[in-house]
């Protein structure tokens, strides 16, 4: 199903780890799901979609968040 829904999964690695620890740091609001699923979207061609509307105070290079409302 994943497949023809044209989910992409991301492996977490250590780059990914730290730069998630990084934006919990700097954005002391983010919760540590939020900054994972960021870290990966970041340098991606893809939009991080929420209706979370203090993720949208996020301004990070390369990572696209698009608010729901």
């Amino acid at each position: 199903m994943i497949n023809r829904l044209e989910i992409n999964m991301i492996e977490i690695n250590e780059e990914i780890a730290k730069f998630a620890y990084q934006l919990r740091a700097k954005y002391p609001f983010l919760k540590s799901m939020d900054a994972l699923q960021l870290a990966c979207s970041k340098g991606l061609i893809c939009d991080f979609i929420t209706n979370d509307i203090k993720l949208k105070t996020i301004n990070e290079e390369n990572i696209n968040i698009v608010c729901l409302k």
